[in-house]
């Protein structure tokens, strides 16, 4: 991460309140997931968020061939606990929470 993106992350972070609605991202039994949410907590290293959609395990047809949804693991409305930044040994790029459009794209400053 340079400093461009690390100012990104604070910045978005720290405009964050109740309601607002974020990109969950999280991991669990070596998987990782992204739902939509909205901000219910607020602590100091860390949000409550309750997921805005259910999350369904991906789930494959051998018979036509295609991917559907699966059963529900995450319900909507549950609730998840993700990292700030400033709890630097759980925040990651997989387990967070990030602007719904997702981050700007930042340039690494040039060296003359």
């Amino acid at each position: 991460m340079n400093a461009g993106a690390f100012q990104q992350v604070v910045a978005f972070e720290s405009q964050l309140s109740i309601g607002s609605k974020v990109l969950a991202k999280w991991t669990n039994s070596h998987t990782a997931y992204a739902v939509p949410a909205e901000v219910v907590k607020i602590n100091a290293k860390s949000f409550k968020v309750a997921l805005l959609e259910d999350y369904c395990r991906p789930a494959y047809d051998a018979a036509t061939q295609t991917w559907h949804e699966g059963q529900v693991i995450y319900p909507k409305g549950q609730r998840i606990r993700l990292p700030t930044l400033l709890d630097f040994k759980t925040w990651s790029v997989n387990n967070r929470a990030e602007p719904l459009g997702g981050y700007s794209p930042v340039e690494a400053p040039s060296i003359p």
